[in-house]
C-alpha cells in the first residue's frame, strides 16, 4: 500500500495542515503527526507565559512549590506524553535521541531514589526526595513533548518567539524594580492563588541591591535572562517577519541589560559564554554591531544605576575576600566526606535539607548532584 497523501483539514486557525501529515506507525497503519487533538505548541506557550509573567512564589492553594501554575502545566505535558506513547495513533513516530537521553537520566535518578530509601530517610529528607522526583517528571514532560509534539520548524519558531517575549517582560520588570526601587511582585494579586514563602524582595550587595523580577531567586533571574539572549539574537537575524526581527532586537537588549541588575556572577558568565560561542560563527559586521549595542547597554546602566558596574567588577576582582566564595569552598570537605560514603548512587536526590544540616545550602549544582544523585 502506498503512503497516503491526503491531508486532513485543520480543525482551528492555530492548526497547520502539516500537523496532520500521516506517518507510518505499522504495516498499512498511519497516524497523525500531532499528539492527538491537543496542540503541544499551545500548551508549551501557555506554560512559558505562566512561568515568566507570574511571580514564582504564587502557587495553587494547599500545594507545594510544584503547585505553581506553570509547573502544573508541565505535569500535564508529562502525563500527556505517557498516554500518547500507549497508543500509536496519538504519538509522533521516528527516531528521537532525546528519549534515550531522558531515559538514561531517569533511570539514574531512580537508582539514587532507591538508594535513599534503603539508607533510611528522616521525614524531611523523604518529602524533599519525593518532591524532587515530581519536579523531574515536570521537566521531562517539557523535554519530551517539545521533542515529539512539535511537528515542524514553524511551530518550534513560534514557541521560541513566545519564550523571548516572555523573558523580555521579566527583564523589564527587573529593570524597573532596579531603577524605581519598587518591588512589583507585591502588587500581584491573582484570584485563586496564594503566596508561598513570601516574595523575594531586594537584597543589598556591595553598593547596590539585587532584584529578581518574577523569578524565585536572583541567580535564577540572571541565568534565565542570559539564556534568553542567544535565542533573541537568532530571531533578530532569521525571523521571517520584519516586526519579529525588530521585536527580537529589543528583547535581546533588555534581557542583556537585566543580567547585571541581579548582581550575580552566574548570569554575567553565562551571558559572556553564550555570546562567545555565537561570535565564533558571526561575520565581523555582526560582531561590531553587537559590540556597539553592548556599549550602549553599559552606558545606559551607568546612567540609570550609578555604581552598579563597579559592584559587579568587584565581585570578580575581589573574589578572594568575598564571603560567598569562601562559604562555597568550605563545603568541599563535606562533599568529599559524603561522596566517600556513597560514591555510586549518592545519598538520595534532594536530600540535603538545610534544616537538618545547620542551614547548609550547597550552591554548586555539580557537587550537589555528585553527592545526592550520582
Amino acid at each position: 500500500m502506498t503512503t497516503a497523501t491526503t491531508e486532513a483539514p485543520p480543525t482551528s486557525t492555530s492548526a497547520y495542515p502539516i500537523d496532520f501529515e500521516p506517518s507510518l506507525v505499522g504495516r498499512s497503519l498511519y497516524a497523525s503527526r500531532r499528539l492527538g487533538k491537543i496542540d503541544s505548541a499551545a500548551l508549551l506557550t501557555t506554560m512559558l507565559c505562566l512561568l515568566y509573567l507570574m511571580p514564582g512564589r504564587l502557587i495553587v492553594p494547599n500545594l507545594t512549590y510544584a503547585g505553581r501554575p506553570a509547573l502544573l502545566v508541565c505535569l500535564l505535558l508529562f502525563s500527556m506524553w505517557v498516554l500518547a506513547r500507549l497508543n500509536p495513533w496519538l504519538t509522533m513516530v521516528g527516531p528521537q535521541p532525546l528519549r534515550w537521553a531522558v531515559l538514561a537520566y531517569f533511570l539514574a535518578l531512580l537508582g539514587s531514589y532507591l538508594a535513599g530509601l534503603l539508607r533510611g530517610l528522616p521525614s524531611l529528607e523523604a518529602n524533599a526526595q519525593n518532591f524532587g522526583v515530581l519536579q523531574v517528571c515536570e521537566l521531562i514532560g517539557v523535554i519530551l513533548v517539545t521533542a515529539d509534539g512539535l511537528p515542524n520548524w514553524d511551530r518550534l519558531r513560534g514557541v521560541l518567539r513566545v519564550l523571548v517575549w516572555c523573558a523580555a517582560f521579566c527583564a523589564l520588570v527587573g529593570i524597573y524594580e532596579s531603577v524605581a526601587k519598587v518591588d512589583i511582585a507585591h502588587y500581584y494579586n491573582i484570584p485563586g492563588l496564594e503566596l508561598k514563602g513570601g516574595f523575594v524582595g531586594f537584597e543589598n550587595r556591595g553598593v547596590g541591591f539585587r532584584v529578581a523580577g518574577t523569578a524565585t531567586h536572583y541567580i535564577e533571574f540572571s541565568a534565565v535572562m542570559a539564556m534568553a539572549v542567544p535565542f533573541a539574537i537568532h530571531i533578530a537575524r532569521f525571523g521571517k517577519k520584519v516586526w519579529h526581527r525588530r521585536a527580537a532586537v529589543f528583547c535581546a537588549l533588555v534581557c542583556a541589560a537585566a543580567v547585571p541588575v541581579s548582581i550575580s556572577r552566574t548570569g554575567v558568565l553565562a551571558l559572556l559564554a553564550g555570546l562567545l560561542v555565537m561570535m565564533a560563527i558571526w561575520n565581523w559586521r555582526l560582531r561590531y554591531n553587537v559590540l556597539g549595542a553592548g556599549v550602549m547597554v553599559i552606558a545606559a546602566l551607568m546612567v540609570l544605576r550609578p555604581g552598579l558596574l563597579g559592584t559587579i567588577s568587584a565581585m570578580f576582582t575581589g573574589a578572594d575576600e568575598d564571603p560567598s566564595i569562601s562559604g562555597r569552598t568550605q563545603d568541599y570537605a563535606l562533599v568529599s566526606h559524603w561522596f566517600a560514603q556513597r560514591p555510586w548512587f549518592g545519598r538520595g536526590p534532594w536530600t540535603l535539607v538545610p534544616e537538618l544540616y545547620q542551614g547548609l545550602v550547597l550552591d554548586n549544582q555539580w557537587l550537589y548532584t555528585l553527592v545526592t544523585a550520582v
